[in-house]
């Protein structure tokens, strides 16, 4: 069989049957809060999504996504969106914690048990992560001088 990769331009990978990628699975079915997808924002900085949603043979969305995370935040823009007889099977959204990013769907009404499955292509993290700024408010304490008043009795606590 020949080889179905050559070195491109630029060190790009080429495909020699221009055909292109294909997947079929594994498929998720989606529920509340379906988990598709998580990255850590220590390893990569953004990925980019082709979804495809199924619900049945005549009901289905494809969909291309961007996501990109750091340790307090998370932006997703679906770029492009299509769908046979359904507007929309699912919404999708990015969280975020101080270590990954998941990509979470939830099904429209009605459409509870679709079936979804993508490919990813990920950015990985150029720069070491730093802690996060903590903001007035945001939930960020630090133990740097601080004094408390415990059971009628001051507690003083000092970095040195």
């Amino acid at each position: 069989m020949p080889a179905k990769f050559r070195t491109g331009l630029d060190n790009t990978i080429q495909l020699n049957d221009s055909k292109g990628f294909s997947f079929v699975g594994p498929w998720t079915k989606v529920y509340s809060n379906t988990v598709m997808d998580r990255f850590y924002v220590g390893d990569f900085a953004s990925a980019t999504y082709f979804i495809s949603v199924q619900f049945d043979s005549n009901e289905k969305e494809a969909m291309q996504v961007n996501v990109v995370a750091s340790p307090n935040q998370a932006a997703l823009n679906v770029v492009g969106r299509t769908g046979i007889d359904a507007a929309k099977l699912v919404d999708i959204s990015a969280v975020i914690n101080e270590s990954y990013c998941e990509v979470i769907l939830n099904p429209q009404p009605d459409y509870e048990g679709s079936k979804v499955l993508f490919s990813a292509i990920y950015s990985g993290t150029i720069d070491s992560l730093t802690p996060p700024t903590a903001t007035s408010g945001s939930g960020i304490n630090t133990i740097d001088n601080s004094t408390a008043t415990i059971d009628n009795s001051n507690v003083t606590i000092d970095r040195t």
